[in-house]
């Protein structure tokens, strides 16, 4: 596989002959270039915030799924103190180990 930047052979004998047909308004068009599409459409300033934007976005919802998790552990820990109350109201003997 090429690399992105480096043409291909097609593409520079895609520009000759476009040159070719049209050589009013492209009598110096002799090759062909590749760019990504997000480098040709989005400046380095928008990706940057773009990324920002992302990592605040992971910040967000790891706040979010450690609040859950601690909300999680709060409800087992009373259920597990409710459990045990109702084990030795009933005389289990498993809630004396």
């Amino acid at each position: 596989m090429l690399p992105r930047t480096r043409p291909t052979p097609e593409f520079i004998a895609l520009a000759k002959r476009i040159a070719q047909d049209n050589p009013k308004t492209n009598e110096h068009l002799v090759s062909a270039s590749v760019q990504p599409l997000l480098k040709t459409f989005t400046g380095q300033q928008l990706r940057q915030i773009m990324c920002a934007m992302l990592g605040a976005v992971i910040v967000v919802l790891l706040i979010a799924c450690v609040n859950v998790m601690n909300m999680q552990f709060g409800r087992a820990a009373l259920r597990a103190r409710e459990l045990a109350i109702q084990r030795r109201a009933r005389g289990d003997p498993l809630a004396y180990r």
